[in-house]
């Protein structure tokens, strides 16, 4: 027989997969490839060849016989491997669906199913966000915003920050936050008052009329008010040194002085107390005098007057605010007393 006819390259101990360039041998009509390591399926150039004799016996093969060799004749080309006969005339076991497949389309079949997995989750999720987005939006126009300055800020702004990680306090009315800006100095204090049906709604409207009126320099700045059926928000300048109560009662934390002064680690020292006392003069003058028509504050206390980052008073809450009118007209009054418990500024009626 020519030697290029035949091809023995049998117990040489080869391994990987049998190399398809063997089919491109047409004259080729022996191979015997058996007693080796080589591994996966054969290859279909295999199966174009017209050999007459053929072993691929005792190797580490799997999937099926090439149709041209999957008959009787070939019954013993391929003992001892993982293969199997699609046509079921061999000896071997029959093929399943997927041992019948080659790798790369086993590979393709995978590929698929995880991307068809994938477009799913991808468009549930893009459903779910969609879904939370209207919500998100039907939310905002449950809202309604009145600026009573110009605001560097929108609504979705302050209620998207209303977190607990923003949290600076308590009021008598509702929960302050600090609410940074994506502005230069753009921080300002939220205080959100909950449910507006079960509290005296004359004691809301006065305050928000009140301070969206005001402009003076020692009375806390109110920007705008966010109103909505459960709960309003009424949005205020921030003062970096929070209500002068705090430093009366905790100035231990750390010591404040006017410029050039002294400074006390123990509390506030005279020259800052003496600022603080006129500007807290200075607006209650204003609400009394300056004003049209006049404002009585009647709960003026040391946790209502908040202190900016220069220690300059201010005066805040109006929820007791009483708003005197001309001559001849009643005066526009908050019917109930409330905010401090056991406490009301001495005055007579006017």
């Amino acid at each position: 027989m020519d030697k290029f006819k035949q091809l023995d390259l049998s117990r040489n101990m080869l391994f990987g997969s049998i190399p398809s360039v063997l089919g491109s041998l047409p004259d080729l009509i022996y191979l015997d490839l058996s007693n080796n390591q080589f591994l996966g399926q054969i290859p279909p150039e295999i199966g174009l060849l017209r050999l007459i004799a053929l072993n691929l016996s005792f190797n580490k093969l799997t999937g099926g016989i090439p149709l041209g060799y999957d008959n009787a004749a070939y019954e013993t080309s391929f003992l001892g491997t993982g293969l199997c006969s699609k046509s079921g005339v061999s000896d071997l076991p029959k093929c399943s669906i997927h041992q019948d497949l080659p790798v790369q389309y086993l590979a393709l079949i995978i590929v698929l199913v995880l991307v068809g997995f994938l477009a799913i989750v991808y468009f549930n999720l893009l459903k779910i966000f969609k879904l939370q987005k209207r919500k998100h939006t039907q939310c905002l126009s449950s809202w309604e915003i009145t600026s009573f300055h110009r605001l560097d800020f929108t609504e979705e702004d302050i209620l998207g920050n209303l977190t607990e990680a923003n949290l600076i306090g308590y009021g008598g009315s509702g929960k302050v936050y600090k609410i940074p800006m994506n502005v230069p100095g753009g921080v300002v204090a939220a205080n959100r008052i909950w449910n507006r049906k079960t509290r005296n709604e004359k004691e809301f409207l006065a305050e928000v009329q009140v301070l969206g009126t005001i402009r003076h320099l020692n009375i806390i700045k109110l920007l705008c008010c966010i109103l909505s059926e459960d709960s309003n928000i009424l949005v205020y300048e921030y003062m970096d040194n929070q209500s002068l109560d705090k430093w009366i009662h905790e100035g231990k934390q750390r010591p404040i002085s006017a410029p050039g002064a002294s400074v006390h680690p123990m509390a506030l020292d005279w020259p800052v107390r003496v600022r603080i006392a006129i500007g807290a003069a200075k607006g209650l003058s204003y609400m009394h005098h300056g004003c049209s028509p006049p404002i009585i504050h009647r709960d003026v206390k040391s946790s209502n007057i908040l202190l900016d980052f220069d220690c300059n008073a201010k005066i805040a809450d109006f929820g007791l605010s009483k708003i005197l009118a001309k001559s001849g007209r009643e005066p526009h009054t908050v019917s109930v007393v409330a905010g401090t418990v056991g406490y009301i500024a001495p005055g007579k009626e006017i």
